[in-house]
């Protein structure tokens, strides 16, 4: 348990989604390099937050491979997509890393310019990835000026004619260069009520790339959701979490027929992992596979988008409060929110005493008006509704000088109850909600606004 500077408690841990990811990334990218995949392990490799010593033998293994293809190979026979990014990719790494050749520069340089009098092979994702990975290396400035300029054609095709499928990919590298560039309001509006028809690679895009934090939160959210649904049969911590359990055990002083125990005992609780398992001489065996469902699909090209992306808006982690942080945390959302008066439990017992307050002159003056009420004959009656059809201001003004304090008492009265009934369970009001709960001019307001509706 942490606790920061305003004495918050809270317990950090990995995000199941975004550890499942990890490790499937993992398995996907020995994938690539058993199959000699340059493409996808190098794609892998980009997003990958660390990558070992190991993995980057692996990567340049692949690459020498590739190089070795150009050298033997007639130029036009290597104008493949795949192949080209493949480069492009594990370029970018050992950029990074300041471990990239002469030969790996002056070879992709060749192939990128062939590729570009060929009209970017008709690929407008092609170019787009291409601009994205290599915007950042000098060498290749030439060739990013032309990518540029043939993308941002592309994106203002596609956006003309609405397909915001290839105007995201457009938009996927041109992020890297013109990043004030954005799709429209009314376009994302449009995107968000057919959210489930778009692919997982664009939605993926869409979170990396999006600075308008108003949608962010619905493409992230959906992307989660999506993530979820498929590795929901790999997200299985229980049997993780009991080995751990039994390793630890295994690990201390406990003799073995102790642990035994410990594990009988597991299965009498339910527990399922625990009837898999059996330990005997300082080991563990698993003595029964657990059924699993469908298993994630290879897919390192979405994985790894979705992993940045979920890098990016902060998901890689999670926050754990008890019940008592949380509402501390709501009280004081609440309390911040935009348009709306947060009421925590201290200002709640305020309007509470208010209340009680005016409950108290409201019942010493409400007998008093009754009785006035009552003690009224129909003379009086008739002359008070003459003087008030002959000069109502007159009149009006005359009740008000008359009856103005338990007027003002019960008004109040009853603006603060209709509050503390709203609040009752805690939360927040909105400024216009206030309004409304006032008596007579709540209902001005409320008439006003049906008005403005019904225009």
């Amino acid at each position: 348990m942490m606790e920061n500077e305003s004495g918050l408690k809270f317990s950090e841990m990995k995000n199941p989604i975004y550890r499942a990811l990890e490790n499937q990334l993992r398995l996907e990218f020995e994938w690539a390099y058993a199959d000699k995949n340059l493409y996808s392990i190098s794609w892998i490799a980009v997003h990958l937050k660390t990558l070992s010593n190991e993995d980057l033998r692996k990567l340049e293994i692949l690459l020498k491979e590739d190089l070795e293809k150009i050298k033997d190979r007639k130029l036009s026979s290597l104008l493949n997509t795949e192949f080209i990014l493949g480069l492009c990719f594990a370029t970018e790494v050992f950029y990074k890393k300041r471990k990239v050749s002469n030969m790996l520069l002056s070879s992709l340089n060749l192939i990128l310019s062939e590729a570009e009098k060929r009209n970017w092979l008709n690929n407008h994702e092609f170019a787009s990835l291409v601009l994205r990975s290599l915007s950042n290396i000098n060498e290749f400035n030439e060739i990013i000026q032309a990518a540029l300029s043939w993308i941002m054609e592309k994106y203002k095709e596609f956006t003309k004619n609405r397909d915001y499928e290839k105007a995201i990919d457009c938009l996927y590298g041109l992020d890297v260069k013109k990043t004030d560039l954005e799709l429209e309001e009314n376009v994302l509006q449009e995107i968000i009520q057919h959210i489930d028809g778009i692919s997982d690679e664009t939605l993926a895009k869409l979170c990396i790339i999006f600075k308008n934090k108003k949608f962010a939160i619905i493409f992230i959210r959906e992307l989660e959701r999506r993530l979820e649904e498929e590795f929901k049969n790999s997200l299985s911590p229980s049997l993780e979490r009991g080995l751990r359990e039994i390793i630890s055990l295994m690990n201390s002083t406990y003799p073995q027929e102790a642990i035994k125990s410990i594990i009988d005992a597991k299965v009498k609780e339910g527990k399922t992992w625990a009837g898999h398992i059996s330990v005997e001489n300082k080991g563990i065996s698993i003595k029964q596979i657990p059924e699993l469902g469908e298993l994630p699909r290879i897919n390192p090209k979405f994985h790894a988008l979705a992993f940045k992306a979920l890098d990016i808006h902060n998901r890689s982690s999670a926050i754990m409060l008890n019940k008592d942080e949380f509402l501390r945390m709501k009280e004081v959302f609440n309390a911040s929110k935009k348009g709306y008066l947060g009421v925590r439990r201290k200002e709640y017992q305020i309007i509470l005493l208010m209340t009680s307050i005016t409950s108290f002159f409201t019942f010493i003056f409400f007998p008093e008006i009754v009785l006035k009420i009552l003690a009224l004959d129909y003379r009086t009656v008739i002359a008070l509704i003459q003087e008030l059809v002959q000069d109502p201001i007159k009149i009006v003004i005359k009740v008000i000088i008359e009856c103005w304090i338990p007027g003002i008492s019960i008004w109040l009265w009853i603006w603060l109850v209709r509050i503390l009934y709203f609040l009752r369970k805690g939360g927040e009001v909105s400024i216009l909600e206030l309004f409304k709960f006032m008596p007579l001019l709540g209902y001005l307001v409320k008439k006003l606004l049906s008005a403005e509706d019904g225009d």
